[in-house]
């Protein structure tokens, strides 16, 4: 379960600042997606968005530096990811499906992705996908807590450059 109220909004802009502050915004900074921009994926993709997903998008949607180098989860490719997940779980058990409400919100090398569930309020769980599993699992309560812990791990990554995350 998610933070209760909208005390998520407190943990994303608290997790942007600590990522602000370690240097991994580098000069490019944060670029965050417009109202309109989050409208476009809902449309494009037929689902409302949590409020967490859509608070981070406002933030740091179009970029955050060095956050997730590597990883795909920027605005330009949400929709696209979402074909890509489809296209990764051909190859899975037929039991094995994404629910109508998932939404991928990233994507490692094509072969492990994130989704939440929209209809799991405004803070729902994160799951996780890794093709050579087969399964899915919950690697966070949250979104706002996934946000979170991924900072603290990319920061210490950015510290000890043998850490790696998705």
């Amino acid at each position: 379960m998610g933070l209760d109220d909208q005390s998520w909004k407190v943990a994303i802009v608290d997790a942007v600042s600590r990522l602000a502050e370690s240097g991994l915004a580098g000069e490019a900074g944060f670029v965050g997606c417009s109202s309109g921009d989050v409208s476009a994926i809902e449309a494009a993709v037929k689902l409302v968005l949590p409020g967490s997903y859509r608070f981070f998008l406002e933030r740091c949607g179009k970029c955050a530096g060095e956050f997730l180098v590597g990883t795909d989860w920027e605005y330009d490719v949400l929709v696209e990811l979402q074909e890509d997940a489809l296209n990764l779980l051909d190859e899975a058990p037929p039991d094995l499906f994404l629910p109508e409400d998932a939404f991928v919100f990233a994507m490692h090398q094509g072969y492990q992705f994130l989704f939440l569930r929209c209809g799991e309020g405004d803070d729902p769980p994160v799951l996780y996908y890794l093709d050579e599993n087969q399964a899915f699992e919950e690697v966070a309560p949250s979104f706002s807590r996934w946000f979170s812990g991924c900072v603290d791990d990319e920061i210490e990554g950015f510290k000890s450059p043998s850490a790696a995350t998705i």
